[in-house]
């Protein structure tokens, strides 16, 4: 950044010493002066009425310098100083300011760029600006939150005046009832306070009035006319002021109308009004303008530039996601195929069970049917004398064993059934097989399709991100030609941060590269838990950080390491997006 100085070298000498007086004129003690004269003259001018009145010599007001006094008494005391000397007293000057704020501890040997960020972090402080802006940034707003307070102080200003003209339209206007009543005042302050024993003895106020024991002599009549003359006085410089009510304030207007100001209040106030002149002198902005980033495109350029990697994203994406759609659909193809496979495996394995069953109940009806063969050459074969009882026996038995074999039948029909049943799902699973291994081949041909969309975006977004990386890394070694960076740094950039972003990077790298002390900038040297938090090795090098805002109000830090080599200044090791 460039700091104030580079502004101070800008404005001209009278404006150096309209500084200087304002930092030496405006201080504590002398604001104290300026109430405790007012006091004493009021005072004074009250005593001076009663003693008028009663012909003694009148008191005199201690005399003390004005504001404006003083600051002519300034300018002129530094008139013969040419501009090196000036700019020499106006930072021993601001030093002390410094130093006499609460916790400030500016050291003679502090850098410009150490004072002008201490300044504009007080008055930053003062604004309650965000404290992750750049101190360029800072010094822009602080000239915007002060051209607002200035205009707050004007409106305010009308408002007061306002208010006192329509007040003095409800006034008594005759001015001898002015006097009197300025005359009354006086006296019964005096009163008061004076014991005047030789002249007035218990006499009360209004019983000195109602029996007019005093007359107006030539001294009070001399009083009462210069009472008239201050009124009128008071009218010309009511006329003057509302005609400076309508112009802009100047530094001193703007000091004198925030009184009575507490000291850190005052410095800063003082602060922030030689920050906005060296804005001003530096063309109304401190801050980097944003064409000279290496990454800055004018807003079509940028626009179609985004929109084409948008649009490439964009496509990418659906690539992928019709990649996965296929893929999915293919699965489901191969897993339904799998499925009908079990299905065949199952059946003809439960056709084996069958069959075997089948074929042991085909025994079983044999035997039986051996049986009653059996039986009926029993019959056959018997005498005369037992045959009833065989007949009996056979019958039975014939009667038995025929249910058997009923059953027996039954359960071969019904196994017969569920073989015909198992060889119709097994030919069915065949069939649907067949459907979907041509599925399966016309489903792999989209797989390979979507693949090949899918594996041409990707190269072309690594194209573009390494095409990208290239051009940042060699725009940024010819713009910031004094630093090092760490390849795995360059690398990260695409990776962390968005396009527009990036140019929010290169702001804050800007900033470190235009000052001459680069610890100026730094927020503190890194401790043990910083490194952790980081995930950075711990190798004996002293570490610096920046933090910074990101225009969408994340904050990012540059974590740097001084150098002290001929060609390079700082060594970045590490650019990243923090979160809380």
């Amino acid at each position: 950044m460039a700091n104030l100085f580079d502004g101070i070298k800008k404005v001209s000498e009278e404006e150096l010493r309209e500084q200087i007086a304002l930092l030496e004129t405006f201080t504590m003690t002398n604001i104290s002066k300026q109430t405790g004269q007012k006091v004493a003259k009021k005072l004074v001018q009250a005593t001076n009425l009663v003693t008028g009145l009663m012909k003694k010599t009148p008191l005199q007001a201690p005399e003390v310098l004005s504001i404006d006094q003083l600051l002519e008494k300034s300018k002129l005391n530094w008139q013969m100083l040419g501009r090196e000397e000036l700019e020499i007293h106006l930072k021993n000057i601001l030093k002390e300011k410094c130093n006499a704020l609460r916790g400030g501890s500016i050291e003679a040997e502090d850098s410009d760029d150490a004072l002008s960020v201490f300044i504009i972090d007080q008055v930053a402080e003062h604004y309650e600006l965000k404290e992750e802006l750049l101190p360029s940034q800072k010094a822009d707003l602080i000239t915007k939150c002060y051209a607002e307070e200035k205009k707050a102080l004007q409106r305010e200003l009308r408002k007061q005046v306002e208010k006192q003209q329509i007040e003095a339209e409800g006034e008594i206007t005759d001015e001898t009832e002015k006097v009197e009543a300025v005359l009354e005042e006086a006296l019964v302050e005096s009163m008061n306070e004076i014991s005047i024993k030789e002249e007035i003895q218990e006499s009360t106020i209004g019983e000195i009035q109602d029996a007019q024991v005093f007359e107006l002599d030539d001294d009070m009549e001399l009083e009462a006319s210069n009472v008239i003359e201050n009124t009128e006085k008071e009218e010309c410089e009511e006329e003057e002021e509302n005609k400076q009510v309508k112009q802009p304030l100047d530094a001193k207007t703007v000091l004198e109308l925030q009184m009575p100001l507490g000291k850190n209040k005052l410095i800063r106030e003082l602060f922030a009004q030689l920050i906005v002149l060296c804005v001003e002198a530096m063309g109304g902005q401190m801050e980097c303008k944003e064409e000279i980033l290496p990454s800055w495109l004018p807003n079509d350029e940028r626009i179609k530039l985004d929109k084409a990697y948008q649009d490439l994203m964009q496509q990418h994406a659906k690539n992928e996601e019709n990649y996965e759609a296929v893929v999915q659909k293919l699965l489901e193809n191969d897993r339904y195929i799998t499925s009908k496979n079990k299905l065949i495996e199952y059946e003809e394995g439960s056709q084996a069970e069958t069959k075997e069953r089948i074929k042991k109940l085909v025994e079983e009806k044999e035997s039986l049917l051996n049986k009653f063969a059996e039986q009926e050459q029993i019959l056959s074969s018997a005498t005369e004398e037992n045959i009833l009882e065989h007949i009996q026996q056979v019958e039975m038995e014939e009667q038995r064993m025929t249910k058997e074999v009923r059953m027996k039948d039954a359960q071969i029909s019904t196994y017969e059934g569920m073989l015909t049943m198992s060889k119709e799902e097994i030919k069915s699973a065949r069939a649907y097989i067949d459907i979907f291994n041509r599925k399966h081949e016309e489903i792999t041909k989209e797989v390979q399709e979507a693949l090949k969309k899918k594996e041409a975006t990707t190269e072309q977004i690594q194209n573009e991100k390494e095409e990208r990386q290239k051009s940042l890394e060699e725009k940024w070694q010819t713009t910031y030609s004094d630093f090092k960076f760490e390849q795995e740094c360059l690398k990260s950039i695409y990776k962390t941060f968005a396009l527009y972003e990036i140019v929010d990077v290169e702001r804050a790298l800007m900033e470190l590269h235009n000052v001459q002390d680069v610890k100026a900038l730094s927020w503190g040297e890194l401790d043990k838990k910083d490194y952790e938090a980081f995930k950075l090795t711990s190798d004996g090098r002293t570490l610096n950080h920046l933090v910074f805002s990101l225009s969408n109000d994340s904050v990012s830090i540059i974590i740097y390491e001084t150098l002290e080599e001929e060609a390079h200044r700082i060594n970045v090791i590490k650019i990243i997006k923090y979160s809380e």
